[in-house]
């Protein structure tokens, strides 16, 4: 998948990415998410007490990995799993082969990797639009 959303046919993907994507779990420097969940559940505990963890919510939502390291996609596999987690490649300030690279070498499994790198992006497509096949 290259090019922009808004870009696609009558931007019927657009809405895939606002009701379902939230900022990137590992890139650019907005990736301390993953480092600082067990204080969320800390604060959630004193400022909620009785209610579930807001973490909860994280398992919600799709990341992207736009990421120059493996080690940030490593994390975030760990914290949202990696059936949540979209390539993502901060293209073009950023090569997108770094962010290929990254996910490549991170230490998570190939089935991690093939979803990551394409997977998940189609099957969260695929509930948009029927018509994207296997």
């Amino acid at each position: 998948m290259v090019g922009r959303v808004e870009n696609a046919p009558d931007n019927k993907y657009q809405n895939v990415c606002w009701k379902n994507c939230a900022s990137p779990a590992c890139g650019s420097g907005r990736s301390t998410y993953p480092m600082v969940e067990e204080r969320i559940i800390n604060l959630s505990m004193v400022r909620r007490p009785g209610l579930p963890p807001v973490t909860e919510r994280a398992r919600k939502i799709y990341a992207d990995c736009g990421s120059l390291g493996p080690q940030a996609i490593e994390m975030a596999v760990e914290v949202f799993g990696a059936d949540r987690i979209l390539l993502g490649t901060d293209t073009p300030m950023f090569k997108a082969e770094w962010a290929l690279s990254a996910v490549r070498d991170a230490e998570i499994s190939d089935g991690d990797k093939a979803a990551i790198l394409r997977e998940n992006a189609l099957a969260l497509l695929r509930r948009y639009d029927s018509s994207l096949s296997a």
